[in-house]
């Protein structure tokens, strides 16, 4: 027969390990259960709960801060980035017909996407 104490000690012990391995699967589902979406996941499931891009609304408008230390590069990035222009590179290749020396304008540029390449660089781009 156990004594008192002996029955407190082992009830003690086993709501420990019954805590300690409860925790240890929790830390283990979610080490291993779940990952971060990919970007493709998170678009397909705000689209599912009827949520658009800024740039896929008609007539949407889309700010773009230029700083002076801007590059051609880095504008035809942000382009991108920001949905205005699909292809950086050909971005960067209409402007050097339209103006081969040109820099990008600094400010804060609004612009609306879809919006053509020549308007592009005549808002965006300057003479140096």
């Amino acid at each position: 027969m156990l004594t008192r104490h002996t029955r407190k000690g082992l009830q003690l012990a086993a709501g420990l390990g019954f805590g300690l391995g409860l925790m240890a699967g929790a830390l283990l589902w979610i080490a291993l259960g779940r990952s971060a979406p990919t970007d493709e996941e998170t678009i397909a499931r705000a689209r599912t709960l009827g949520m658009t891009r800024v740039t896929e609304l008609p007539g949407a408008k889309v700010a773009i801060v230029i700083s002076p230390a801007t590059s051609l590069a880095d504008l035809a990035a942000m382009l991108k980035a920001a949905g205005a222009a699909q292809d950086s590179e050909a971005f960067l290749a209409r402007v050097k017909v339209k103006q081969p020396n040109g820099t990008p304008k600094p400010g804060v540029h609004v612009i609306t996407p879809g919006q053509s390449l020549d308007e592009l660089a005549d808002t965006l781009v300057g003479a140096p």
